[in-house]
């Protein structure tokens, strides 16, 4: 998860989450260096999109983002960590951060 643009060390790694600006910002660097197939993309109420797949969340009321990102980042890796999935990590991240942001405040789930 990152806020700066994307080096080399992102070839090293095994999945990068970003957002729709930050994957806009560093788009040619993904592109040039193929790690399409490893990045992430956070969609706002759009879910999330990771190799072509979108993952959609259900529509809800929300009352703040704040911690939505961070939420999604800390259910991605925990159940990441325990299944080895990282298709049910992103689908659990969504649950995470769709929860979060029916809350005022940052809230923990």
């Amino acid at each position: 998860d990152t806020k700066k643009k994307l080096g080399p060390v992102a070839n090293s790694v095994k999945f990068i989450k970003i957002n729709e600006i930050e994957y806009g910002k560093n788009k040619d660097f993904i592109e040039t260096n193929k790690i399409k197939d490893k990045v992430i993309i956070t969609l706002g109420s759009n879910g999330a999109e990771y190799r072509d797949t979108q993952f959609a969340v259900p529509k809800v009321e929300i009352r703040d983002v704040a911690g939505a990102g961070d939420s999604f980042i800390a259910g991605l890796a925990t159940k990441y960590v325990y299944t080895k999935d990282i298709i049910k990590g992103i689908n659990f991240a969504n649950q995470c951060a769709t929860k979060v942001i029916q809350k005022r405040g940052v809230s923990t789930i």
